[in-house]
């Protein structure tokens, strides 16, 4: 990523002074290591093939399809990389690229077979979009507004609720660490790399966060 963004470990944004205690406590961090995940996978049973992937005890093939949405040049290209890494690893990633009017059936998107690459937002705002409300369900004919990865997890759940209705500063940065090591600890999603954007900002104006100006009512002028 040339330094233009950092690997997503957690779903607290970085390079938030008053966050970096929570995130040291409940943070949850996998190091890449190809080789780990070799060893861990072979613990419970796959093996190599003579095909160069991973096969399980009765010899199927470790294989799954990997999806994101056409028209997002960046989401494209880290969905091939993603797979070539995967299929160096000894997984049979194969990839689809869903057309636009495909990307419009609520049924089909919220129905995908293995994995879907998307954007979402992260830290408290995001929190919303995995709240188990939000999944998209027949019963709600596919209408939910976040939850793509449908976990349902009542403590998360509670704990969001809870985000949202907390005053003290303290108490929500606490709170969000514990959202923080469900998610990192369950991984019912794993992050790829916080999104980043460009910004013209005048050199007089202080406490202007890299993610954006959502910090608006911090802005002083010097």
């Amino acid at each position: 990523m040339a330094g233009q963004s950092k690997v997503a470990d957690s779903f607290i944004l970085p390079d938030q002074e008053p966050y970096r205690d929570v995130q040291a406590k409940y943070t949850v961090k996998y190091p890449y290591d190809p080789r780990q995940s070799l060893e861990l996978l072979q613990s419970i049973g796959y093996a190599p093939g003579a095909d160069g992937f991973l096969h399980d005890a009765a010899g199927a093939q470790l294989a799954w399809l990997a999806r994101t949405t056409a028209g997002d040049d960046l989401r494209e290209k880290i969905l091939l990389i993603s797979a070539d890494n995967w299929k160096r690893a000894g997984m049979n990633v194969s990839t689809y690229i869903i057309p636009r009017q495909q990307a419009d059936d609520p049924e089909y998107r919220a129905n995908f077979p293995a994995m879907e690459l998307v954007r979402q937002p992260a830290d408290i705002n995001g929190t919303r979009n995995v709240h188990g409300r939000t999944t998209s369900l027949p019963e709600n004919s596919y209408k939910g507004t976040g939850n793509r990865s449908r976990y349902f997890n009542k403590d998360l759940d509670d704990l969001i609720d809870r985000l949202f209705t907390t005053i003290s500063l303290p108490d929500r940065r606490e709170v969000m660490g514990q959202i923080d090591h469900i998610l990192t600890t369950d991984v019912p999603f794993f992050m790829i790399m916080y999104a980043t954007g460009t910004f013209l900002v005048n050199n007089r104006v202080t406490n202007f966060k890299s993610d954006g100006p959502w910090n608006s009512y911090q802005w002083d002028v010097k």
